[in-house]
């Protein structure tokens, strides 16, 4: 037999409501006039991502755990400025929490 190494994939599970999201680099975009548009000039007031991971839920004052309605695979909209950036196994993600949802993207 072969010994060494095992290599064990982590899941990670975000705490009470938070929301981890899946970051997708934005390109820079050419007009049709031919103007390069750099994504970092882009302001956008809110932003859709999908969720590849969600905490438990809310916890109440009594103690009680409020559900997610959030789904990992389910793509959402949220407001710009409420994420936070984390950087996972050279992977980019967004957190936020459950109220920072605005909407469900079908």
């Amino acid at each position: 037999m072969k010994k060494g190494n095992k290599k064990t994939d982590k899941k990670i599970v975000p705490f009470g409501d938070g929301i981890f999201i899946k970051k997708e680099e934005k390109k820079d975009e050419v007009t049709e006039g031919g103007i390069i548009v750099l994504s970092s000039a882009k302001k956008e007031f809110s932003i859709v991502g999908v969720v590849v991971a969600v905490g438990a839920g809310r916890m109440t004052e009594e103690g009680k755990i409020v559900p997610m309605r959030v789904r990992a695979g389910d793509s959402v909209l949220f407001k710009t400025g409420v994420a936070e950036e984390i950087t996972i196994a050279e992977k980019s993600f967004w957190v936020i929490r459950e109220t920072d949802v605005i909407a469900f993207v079908k």
